[in-house]
Parts: structure tokens; sequence; C-alpha cells
């Protein structure tokens, strides 16, 4: 069960995409199988590992009434690792009505300690429709640049949407910019990342300003009271993006028809000074993930290293790649260093290109399960470029349990580098990943890499 201080909020209106983005990103759900998802009622709680760190997401209904309970209900928002907050920038008519339920929520995180990190998606910012969506994407980052002030952090700005790999990159990002700073301790050898506390800006007294609402509140026309949340979070099984400078609020000046409030003179004087939409725009776009490299390598050493030592029948693990090449094996001792031979030549009898492609997770009796006389090998798809093998000497519930997580982490860590097929960069940092994962290996104390 995850451990409810480890949690991540969706929050904002009702109909910004929410539940949508978390079914797509962390439920690894297709456009297809989404279609049409009905509202979110209340609150919906989720169990969810990365990277071998157990954590919650909740997911806030975005309806008036929902949204009112919430606010009268502070305790919802404690222990809250990184918030999400989702404005629709096609809805650019309720654009007040996100940003005033927006301050509503940092003037209640004001009151959090630790204070969450905060994100602000600029969703369905759709392919086909960037052409038309820039102004109301700059209307959208200027005006909640007016709430930075209220606990001292600028939020990360992100444009993104669902018909594209933004999204998957930009939900990335905040797991690898908040994993390693869960209070549990990291796994391993490595030591716990102790977060600083956030500064607060010395100047909070000033008043924050909230948008004239130019249209009403949208009701559902048959609102239901929000159900209190569940006592236990509802299970759930799941199985990139450089650190983005945030949209300036002050970039380019806002039409006059603009419905947002007006800017400072102060801010007005720096307009010249700042980059261009388009500069801004192309900076809070999420490409790929490739800085995360070292972050990566280091939990992933740290899940192999730990969970390989506190399970005495996983003797070996090996990743593949699709022409059957083992590019990384770590064994305990010489003798099950010699085990992977015994591997080497199972591999090279199949035709591991179409093998590996049939595989899913590890299986007791099932595909990927090749016993022998006194270890069994366990393959697990990883990626479509690579496989990863465990050997054991013996089943165990508990065996098989940390086994998957070794996999489910490697698949994770190596997946994450980029989802850009076309792209021969990405091919080339995911060959980094494993051979930085391989050099770092050889420094665990207790297992020998090959």
């Amino acid at each position: 069960m995850a451990d409810e201080d480890f949690k991540i909020i969706f929050s904002g209106l009702d109909k910004a995409g929410k539940t949508t983005i978390y079914k797509r990103t962390m439920e690894e759900m297709s456009i297809e199988d989404i279609g049409d998802s009905k509202p979110t009622r209340g609150i919906e709680r989720h169990e969810h590992d990365w990277l071998d760190t157990d954590f919650s997401v909740w997911d806030l209904g975005g309806q008036v009434n929902y949204r009112e309970a919430y606010l009268g209900k502070p305790e919802i928002f404690q222990q809250t690792k990184a918030m999400i907050f989702v404005v629709d920038i096609q809805d650019i008519e309720r654009l007040d009505q996100a940003y005033n339920y927006y301050v509503d929520i940092l003037q209640i995180l004001v009151n959090v300690d630790p204070k969450p990190k905060l994100y602000v998606l600029f969703h369905k910012f759709d392919p086909d429709e960037i052409g038309k969506l820039r102004n109301n994407f700059y209307k959208a980052t200027r005006l909640f640049r007016n709430a930075d002030k209220i606990i001292g952090q600028k939020f990360k700005g992100l444009a993104t949407s669902i018909y594209s790999n933004t999204i998957d990159l930009a939900i990335k990002r905040i797991l690898f910019e908040n994993f390693d700073k869960f209070k549990e301790e990291p796994v391993g050898t490595a030591k716990a990342t102790v977060p600083s506390k956030l500064k607060i800006a010395s100047d909070q007294s000033a008043p924050i300003p909230k948008a004239k609402s130019t249209s009403p509140p949208v009701l559902d026309s048959t609102p239901s009271p929000m159900p209190p949340a569940p006592s236990e979070p509802e299970t759930t099984e799941i199985p990139e993006v450089t650190e983005l400078p945030t949209p300036a609020a002050e970039t380019i000046p806002v039409e006059k028809e603009s419905p947002v409030e007006e800017v400072s003179a102060e801010v007005e004087e720096k307009v010249s000074e700042e980059p261009d939409l388009e500069t801004v725009l192309e900076d809070s776009t999420p490409t790929f993930l490739d800085d995360v490299t070292d972050e990566i390598v280091d939990r992933l050493t740290s899940v192999i290293n730990k969970r390989m030592k506190d399970t005495p029948e996983i003797i070996a693990i090996s990743i593949l790649s699709s022409d059957g090449k083992q590019v990384l094996g770590v064994a305990k001792t010489d003798l099950d260093y010699k085990k992977l031979d015994t591997l080497k030549n199972v591999v090279g009898s199949l035709n591991p290109k179409s093998y590996f492609k049939e595989l899913s997770d590890i299986e007791y009796r099932g595909l990927g399960h090749l016993p022998f006389n006194d270890f069994d090998i366990y393959f697990a798809r990883a990626t479509d470029d690579f496989a990863v093998a465990v050997l054991a000497t013996d089943v165990s519930t508990f065996m098989l349990q940390n086994a998957q997580r070794i996999v489910k982490s490697i698949r994770q860590g190596i997946g994450s580098v980029s989802d850009d097929e076309d792209s021969e960069e990405p091919k080339k940092k995911k060959k980094d990943l494993v051979f930085d994962l391989r050099s770092k290996l050889k420094s665990i104390s207790g297992l020998d890499d090959i």
C-alpha cells in the first residue's frame, strides 16, 4: 500500500482534462481506450510506484460543488509532494475562474509544511490548433504569474496535449523532480536526498489580485454532493523534459480585449526586456528527457542492489538487447556469474527479436519462464529495444514480487529517456543509460558485474 505521505494532486476546473491526463500517462491507456471520461465525482485516489517508490495520486473532481468542499477541508492538501493544476487553454472564457480557484488553493498551501512543488499544465494545446491558441497561452501564463508571491515559489508551466508526447514527458518530468525527495529512504547503498526547505519570499504582504469573472460558474445539471475521501486508497495497478524555464508572465503585451487584469506599471516596463511569445512557448513545450540519465542510473542501481540483497533466491540479473546480445549482467557470486553463460546459450537458441516482443511481465510458468535443474530464468520485456532476464534458484511470492519490481523499474527508467522512435538521438541515449548503469553496478559491494 502506498504511503499517503507521498501524494501528488491533480486539480483544476471540470473538463480541464485531469482524469484523461492521469489515464493517459499513469495508466498508460490509449486515447481510444480512454474515450469520453465521465466527470470525476469528489476525490479519486490511486496507488502507484515509480522507480520502486510508492506514492498516491489524488484526482480532484473539478465541478463547482466539489471545489467548494475541498476549500473547506484544507487537510486534503496536507502531505502533498506535487500540486499539478490543469488549465484548459481552449476554454478561455473560464480562464478567470481557473485562476481564482488556483489562488484559493495556494492560500491553503501557505499553511502546508513542507510546501509542495507547483506545476501548471496549460493543457489542450493540441498540435493542429497551436496557431490559434498562442494568445490564449500567453494570457493564461501571464495571469497565473500574479499568484507566484502567495507561497514564495514560481510554478513550472508546461504546454501539453494528449495528442502529442508533451503530456507524457511533462508528467515524467514531474515524477523525476519529486521521487528522490520522498520521505522514504532510497533503497540500496545510496544515501537519502534530504530536500532543503523552500525559501519563502520576504515580501508576502502585498495582496494577490483575483481575476474578475467574465462568465458564470458552470454547474452540472444534477450535481452530486462530495463523497468523503475513502479511508484506504483505491488500488490501481500501473506499471521527459528538460527543466524548463517557466513561461514568463510579462513577455508579450496583452491585447486590449483581454479579459485578464491589467498588469502593473512595473511589469509593463519589463515587457521589452523579456523574450517573445515564440521563445516562451518553445521553452515551455516538453521535448524529451535528456538530462536525467544520472538520476535514473543512481536510482536503478539502488533498486537492483536492494532487491537482490533482500531476495536470496535472485542470483543474477541481465539486460538483453533485441538482437539477443547481453548488454548488462550482474551476479552475486562467481558461481552465479557462470549461470549467465547458460543464459547466453538459451538466448542464442531463440529468435530474440520475436520472442522478446511477445513477452510482458514476469510470470511463473508463463511464456518467459524457463526452468533448469538448479535455477530458473524469467524473461520480461522492458522496452521495444530491451528485455530483462532474472535468474533465480527458487520460486516464491516474495521473489516474484521483487523480480517484478526490478523489471518494472528498469522498464520505467529505460523507457523514460525518450518516446521519439524516429530520432537516432534517443536510441543513443538509451544505450548510454544502459552503459552507465553497467559501470555503476561495478561498484556495488557483493555483486560482480560482467
